[in-house]
């Protein structure tokens, strides 16, 4: 089937079958995408030691991946409505693959870094624009389904990143970590054949906007991380800049009436919670497991990835779900998995390391279920004016959510550096569920209130 045909008006299942195998190709290159991300943390450690520098400075190679993971992230979405997803996928894979075997021969932590930084800028063509393939151009009964399976090759890439990263930096050394990326090369056949030739749009790329959209997010990521009053200033200051020149232009960069959207805001407030307790979890996960129950860093990711496998082969059958049902009752069935999963993580990391797994396959379950249903609601909600925007927003505020989360976590464990490490991390997760029920709470309020006015309106109408 010619690639031209595969578009939005003639993607059903009869007439095309097509964008089974591509959802498949995005499912795993999401899995190294995503595996990109976590297995480095391990690696971490070993990098900080063979290049001489400060652990200070190392924690750039995080931050830094993160702040441009989650900025390009939106830039390819938003790319997307005047240059094909072919391009982009194409552009983004080369670039995440031409810095990956940089990244291999580097020898100091400038190029180290500035490698790291352009995986990031290619790996963020990946999240966004598969979301935008599955919600433009796969059919409605078949959506979440897929969304759910590219959200569960995401999970298996966030429980196997540790495993792959203790395994490879243990027998070979953390420079072989950049060979695993390009995996990716696999696929890219399959991804060029299939991906969608897509109309272009009328007007411009905004890239003013783009540029203030990121240096606001960089402050915002900023004044938490260095918990400093200056770039609290900054943020505010650019926020507002930002706002009111999105407001004047007639092909923003982020649409301001996404924003006045309360069905939208409050798919963003439980994405966001979700995506805190999530990157919060794997970052305390491996404190536990190795400062608590004092495991070697394989152990730690071979109990981490059941949660991970049974999350990617749970993701379809919730899809299915969904698909079947709706999203509304599993984005509360949800967050009160993950409400739930906190709690144990609280009463239960001190006791055993196998409690830390058994909670963590449950939180995936969760995730997988929030995720998939809050991405398929975000899909049905907007017009097609708005989705690229309004996907890559929602993809920008829960990778900015997990990176806001784990700096939380950090501060709030420095706090406690008195405490014994059972009652730190016990607050840490109480603090996570303290999160999850402001957001379930706020979901409640809201289904109350469109409750009254429909109710109000059919008395009106009598």
């Amino acid at each position: 089937m010619a690639v031209a045909s595969f578009t939005r008006t003639s993607a059903h299942k009869q007439e095309n079958p097509q964008y089974k195998k591509l959802i498949l190709a995005l499912c795993f290159c999401s899995w190294f995408v995503v595996m990109n991300t976590t297995m480095f943390n391990i690696a971490l450690p070993n990098i900080i030691t063979n290049l001489h520098i400060t652990p200070i400075i190392g924690s750039w190679m995080v931050s830094g991946y993160s702040i441009a993971f989650a900025i390009f992230t939106l830039t390819f979405s938003r790319l997307s409505d005047y240059i094909s997803i072919k391009k982009l996928l194409l552009i983004g894979l080369s670039i995440f693959i031409s810095s990956s075997l940089v990244g291999f021969f580097a020898e100091n932590f400038i190029i180290l870094l500035c490698s790291r930084i352009l995986q990031a800028v290619g790996a963020g063509a990946v999240p966004g624009l598969s979301m935008i393939i599955a919600s433009r151009y796969v059919p409605i009964s078949e959506r979440a389904k897929s969304i759910a399976m590219i959200g569960s090759g995401a999970a298996l890439g966030f429980g196997l990143g540790p495993v792959v990263g203790g395994v490879a930096t243990q027998f070979f050394g953390w420079n072989y970590l950049f060979l695993i990326p390009l995996m990716v090369l696999v696929f890219l056949p399959i991804l060029m054949q299939l991906s969608p030739e897509n109309e272009r749009r009328e007007g411009s790329f905004d890239i003013f906007g783009c540029l203030l959209t990121s240096c606001t997010t960089i402050a915002a990521l900023l004044t938490i991380s260095q918990t400093s009053y200056l770039f609290g200033a900054v943020f505010v200051g650019l926020a507002i800049l930002t706002m009111f020149y999105l407001m004047k232009q007639n092909h923003p960069f982020i649409f301001p009436q996404l924003l006045f959207n309360k069905h939208y805001i409050r798919l963003l407030v439980i994405g966001l919670s979700g995506f805190i307790f999530h990157f919060s979890n794997l970052f305390m996960m491996p404190l536990i497991l190795g400062n608590l129950h004092h495991r070697d860093p394989i152990i730690m990711g071979l109990l981490i990835f059941p949660g991970a496998i049974i999350a990617m082969f749970a993701g379809p059958y919730i899809g299915k779900l969904i698909d079947l049902y709706g999203s509304k009752r599993f984005i509360s069935l949800g967050q009160l998995t993950l409400l739930i999963a906190s709690l144990l993580f609280a009463f239960l990391q001190a006791y055993n390391s196998y409690f830390i797994m058994g909670a963590y396959i449950f939180a995936s379950i969760g995730f997988s279920m929030l995720n998939s249903s809050v991405a398929n609601e975000t899909a049905y909600l907007l017009s097609a004016e708005l989705n690229s925007a309004g996907m890559g927003l929602l993809q920008l505020l829960q990778f900015i959510g997990g990176g806001i989360g784990v700096t939380i976590c950090g501060l709030l464990m420095n706090l406690q550096e008195e405490l014994p490490l059972y009652i730190q991390y016990e607050r840490v997760y109480f603090m996570l569920a303290g999160i999850l029920v402001l957001a379930f709470s706020y979901q409640i309020i809201f289904r109350l209130k469109q409750y009254n006015n429909r109710k109000r309106i059919q008395g009106d109408n009598r």
